[in-house]
């Protein structure tokens, strides 16, 4: 996602907060951020075991397991008043990804991804939060956004859907993913998950290996998948096709509900 200037119509329509269209934009390039702006007012103050800078966020992450989870779970989280959101955005601390009526997503290369939104809990602020990424290669990722119904009433909870891909001589391979959270008041992570995985590549060398059965011989593919997919406020996951020897980062297949704060598997 390359930095740029942000206009002024677009911080007017941050603090409107206005219906906007999905828009996805490609990874960052590896620019330099200023450092973020010290909060000063009572909305802003990060809350207790919560990453207060981009850069504990990217440590906080390195620390953690990359697996997947079916499991309602509170996010780590900061509320930034108005004044410093918008702050942050014209000095670049925050760049301007996806914007969607009151969610906006901010990633940059290298950079934890994360979201941000209105929410009770920061009434005169937005909230951010980082999305939890599973898998390998994934700090060029880009990311979209939708909403989805778990609840016949209430705020939606929003999808996130992340995919990365990094090549190297001889070697490539792409992922896919998702975070589900609930977004309603402070944010509560309900699912995350690898959805596909694929790697391909040749271990041979160019100069001994030069005829298509020499390098056919040599070359390998692993392809890794899970269909995860919201249907009328359940969420329902399959079965995972995985390789033994690489982890998808799958979780476990069933139909699932989420009410009253939990995540219930209702069925198999």
């Amino acid at each position: 996602m390359p930095g740029y200037t942000l206009p002024l119509l677009l911080l007017a329509l941050l603090t409107a907060c206005g219906t906007q269209p999905k828009t996805e934009e490609k990874p960052a390039r590896n620019t330099a951020v200023a450092p973020p702006v010290t909060p000063q007012t009572k909305d802003s103050v990060a809350r207790t075991a919560t990453p207060a800078t981009h850069e504990q966020a990217e440590q906080a992450i390195q620390r953690e397991p990359s697996q997947g989870s079916v499991e309602a779970r509170p996010m780590q989280f900061r509320c930034i008043s108005e004044e410093d959101f918008q702050q942050e955005i014209a000095i670049g601390n925050i760049m301007v990804d996806t914007l969607q009526q009151r969610f906006l997503i901010s990633a940059e290369w290298h950079k934890p991804t994360l979201l941000y939104y209105r929410s009770p809990s920061c009434p005169n602020g937005w909230i951010e939060t980082r999305l939890e990424l599973v898998g390998e290669w994934l700090w060029n990722s880009a990311v979209t956004l939708d909403t989805v119904r778990l609840a016949p009433t209430g705020p939606p909870a929003v999808l996130l859907k992340f995919s990365s891909e990094t090549s190297l001589h001889h070697w490539s391979i792409s992922n896919e993913g998702i975070n589900i959270i609930d977004v309603s008041a402070e944010p509560v992570l309900l699912l995350k998950a690898g959805t596909a995985s694929h790697e391909g590549g040749y271990t041979g060398d160019d100069e001994t290996d030069s005829t298509d059965t020499q390098r056919e011989e040599h070359s390998f593919e692993v392809v890794q998948s899970q269909s995860i997919k919201v249907r009328n406020q359940l969420i329902v996951v399959e079965p995972a096709v995985e390789d033994g020897q690489y982890a998808l980062h799958s979780v476990p297949p069933g139909t699932y509900r989420y009410r009253h704060g939990k995540m219930i598997r209702i069925r198999k």
